[in-house]
C-alpha cells in the first residue's frame, strides 16, 4: 500500500485557441499515454481527466516524477498532434502547475473536482464521460472471485502479446509495462487496470460518499489552488468565499465564527499551504493577530 503523503495534483491551463484532443483517436492515444508516461515516471495515479483543451491527474510520487511524468505526456500528445493533424509544436508554452495536496480530506476532494470538470463544462454527468477515471470507481467487479482484472468481451492483456503486436497496438516501443495491463477493442489500455482503484475508493467510505463528493461544487477552492500555484494573488473576498467549506470538510464546523484559536490556527495553516497565503492576509481573515503568526510560520 503506498503512502498517501506524497500526493499531487497536475495540470495544464486551459489553452485558448488551440486543442488537444479533436477526435475519439486523439483521446485514445491520450489515455494510453497517461499509463505510458506514469511508467517512465515513475509514479502512480489516482485519478485523472482529459479534456479537449487540458488535462488533471491526481498522482502519487515525489515531485521530480511528477515533472517527468508531466513532460513526457505534453511531449508524446505534441509528437501524436503533429502526425496526426500536421501542427508544428501544437503544445509549446503550455502552463503546467504541479500543487502538493497537502491532506486525506484534501486528496478526496481534489479527486472529485478533477472528475467534476465535465460536469462543471455542462458536457455530461462525471460517470458518463469517458476519457477520465470516474466512471471505473465502484463500478461492480465482473468475477465471482472479486478479481478486477478478470478479462471481459473484447479485452487482451498486454502482457500477452507479441512485441510487434504491442508496438502496433499501443503505438510506443516502451516495453516495461507491467503484466496485468489490459487493453479493450480500440487499443484503449483501460485505467482500472494500473490506477490507485482500491485505495481511492477507501478515501469515500463507499459509494454514496464517492457520488455526494463528485456532485458538491468545490470548484471555487480547487481553483483558488490552482491560481496560486500558478503565482497568481487573490483578494480577501475570493479566500472568505472558500472558508465555510474548509471549515465543513476539515472540521465539520458549519464556519470561522464556530472554530476554536487551535481550529483557527489550523485554518491558517492550510490556506497558507494551499493558497498560498502570506501571514498578513492569514491575519485579516482569520482573525488571528499577525504577531503571533510571525512565531507561528516565520515572518512572510
Amino acid at each position: 500500500m503506498r503512502s498517501l503523503r506524497n500526493c499531487w495534483h497536475i495540470c495544464s491551463e486551459g489553452l485558448k485557441d488551440r486543442l488537444i484532443f479533436r477526435e475519439r483517436e486523439d483521446f485514445i492515444q491520450g489515455m494510453n499515454a497517461v499509463a505510458i508516461c506514469s511508467y517512465r515516471a515513475p509514479l502512480a495515479l489516482f485519478a485523472f481527466c482529459l479534456m479537449d483543451n487540458h488535462v488533471h491527474f491526481v498522482v502519487n510520487g515525489n515531485e521530480e516524477a511528477c515533472w517527468r511524468f508531466i513532460r513526457c505526456y505534453i511531449l508524446r500528445m505534441a509528437k501524436w498532434i503533429s502526425r496526426r493533424h500536421g501542427e508544428r509544436a501544437p503544445l509549446r508554452g503550455v502552463g503546467i502547475t504541479v500543487k502538493p495536496i497537502d491532506n486525506v480530506i484534501y486528496l478526496r476532494d481534489v479527486i472529485s473536482y478533477v472528475h467534476r470538470n465535465p460536469m462543471a463544462a455542462g458536457m455530461c454527468a462525471a460517470l458518463n464521460y469517458e476519457w477520465s477515471t470516474a466512471w471505473v470507481y465502484f463500478r461492480q467487479r465482473e468475477s465471482s472471485q472479486g478479481d478486477s482484472r478478470q478479462l471481459r468481451v473484447g479485452q487482451s492483456e498486454v502482457g500477452g502479446m507479441l512485441v510487434t503486436e504491442r508496438r502496433h497496438r499501443l503505438r510506443t516501443k516502451f516495453k516495461d509495462i507491467p503484466p496485468g495491463i489490459m487493453v479493450n477493442v480500440e487499443d484503449m489500455i483501460l485505467p482500472e487496470s494500473y490506477i490507485l482503484l482500491d485505495q481511492a475508493e477507501r478515501l469515500f467510505s463507499g459509494a454514496s460518499g464517492y457520488m455526494f463528493s463528485t456532485n458538491t461544487n468545490q470548484d471555487a477552492g480547487m481553483e483558488l489552488a490552482l491560481a496560486s500555484g500558478r503565482g497568481r494573488a487573490f483578494d480577501d473576498a475570493a479566500l472568505r468565499s472558500v472558508i465555510p467549506g474548509i471549515c465543513d470538510s476539515e472540521f465539520d464546523k458549519n464556519g470561522l465564527d464556530e472554530l476554536d484559536f487551535n481550529e483557527r490556527c489550523a485554518l491558517a495553516d492550510i490556506l497558507r499551504k494551499r493558497y498560498g497565503v502570506g501571514v498578513k492576509q492569514l491575519a485579516r481573515v482569520t482573525g488571528i493577530k499577525r504577531d503571533f503568526l510571525d512565531e507561528l510560520f516565520g515572518r512572510k
